[in-house]
């Protein structure tokens, strides 16, 4: 099971945008995204849809918790998007570029090389619309 140090979120000022948010308490870890506490984060997607940007959001917390997301994908338009890499058992979330400088976020301990696959296949989707 991964210990969960941070969940993603649809920005409440601008609801197109993804973020991935921190544990408040971090660095303890939880073990579901719904025990999180926000604090702060980085924007890993942009979309043109507030529908999607939820889609992505919920997608994202279920992959985290090791579970499906049954609901289909909505209409829209991902306009930026940021990546993860997996290095020694540790997940970490990127964003894109800005200019010269690009923010990281450390997501969760002891993550599977099976659920790091599941995300690549999720940023892989994401890609592809």
């Amino acid at each position: 099971m991964p210990e969960l140090l941070a969940k993603a979120v649809v920005g409440s000022r601008e609801p197109t945008l993804v973020y991935l948010v921190a544990h408040r308490y971090w660095p303890f870890s939880v073990e579901s995204t719904d025990e999180i506490v926000p604090q702060q984060g980085i924007v890993v997607a942009q979309t043109n849809s507030p529908f999607l940007a939820v889609w992505i959001a919920e997608t994202i917390n279920a992959r985290l918790d090791g579970r499906e997301y049954g609901c289909s994908r909505p209409p829209g338009i991902i306009e930026r998007c940021g990546h993860f890499e997996a290095s020694n058992d540790n997940l970490f979330a990127w964003s894109w570029s800005w200019g010269w400088s690009r923010a990281g976020l450390h997501i969760a301990r002891r993550f599977s090389e099976h659920a790091f696959g599941k995300f690549q296949d999720l940023l892989a989707e994401l890609v592809a619309s």
